[in-house]
């Protein structure tokens, strides 16, 4: 399951007055990361507490926006997890220590069932002919990132999903969360156009 989103929410607000936890060397907003209990950039590397409450007006109604793959290893392991169908997680957030990358990948191989849950680094130079299902999710989010590359980058990940999750004999099918059903590049015409695979596209 590809989700090219690291931590557990994209962003923080504040109820009260519309703040959002930004920052201040980057002006971008923070992301959540729940297992450090940490707001942090994704440029600089900036960190800090997850606030309690607003210290520009006070409020305790703080809300979380968005998900990224933290979350997402949570919601399937609480859905789908058991001993026998394990959720991996491989970000560089979960993959940061020394041979934590091999590691996972090596679980999830031995594994007789299971589901790998990342960013793009699950769609890089993996070999796993086992694996019969492909899932990306929100999509657009590659597709409307203010660069003209965006699209030519978009069917790059995917291609680079396609080649390493698909089964030998070809029995995969690929689903797409998108909210745009016209975009060609996370359609079937540009990411099933050589008749191998069956691709789905799933609106959300």
């Amino acid at each position: 399951v590809l989700l090219n989103r690291r931590g557990w929410s994209n962003f923080l607000t504040c109820r009260g007055c519309g703040r959002v936890w930004e920052c201040p060397q980057c002006d971008v907003a923070l992301v959540l990361h729940r297992g450090e209990g940490a707001l942090a950039c994704h440029h600089c590397g900036h960190r800090e507490a997850v606030p309690d409450r607003c210290g520009a007006c006070g409020s305790t109604a703080v809300a979380r926006h968005g998900a990224g793959t933290e979350r997402l290893e949570h919601e399937l392991a609480a859905a789908l997890g058991e001993p026998g169908f394990p959720i991996f997680r491989l970000d560089s957030d979960a993959a940061a220590g020394k041979g934590e990358l091999a590691a996972r990948l090596a679980a999830f191989e031995a594994a007789p069932a299971g589901v790998l849950v990342g960013t793009q680094m699950v769609a890089k130079g993996h070999d796993f002919p086992d694996v019969t299902l492909g899932v990306v999710l929100d999509a657009d989010a590659t597709l409307r990132f203010p660069d003209f590359r965006a699209e030519e980058r978009t069917f790059a990940l995917v291609a680079q999903l396609d080649g390493s999750t698909f089964a030998v004999d070809g029995s995969v099918t690929v689903t797409f969360a998108d909210y745009d059903i016209d975009d060609p590049s996370g359609g079937p015409a540009s990411v099933g156009s050589d008749g191998e695979l069956e691709v789905l596209l799933v609106f959300t």
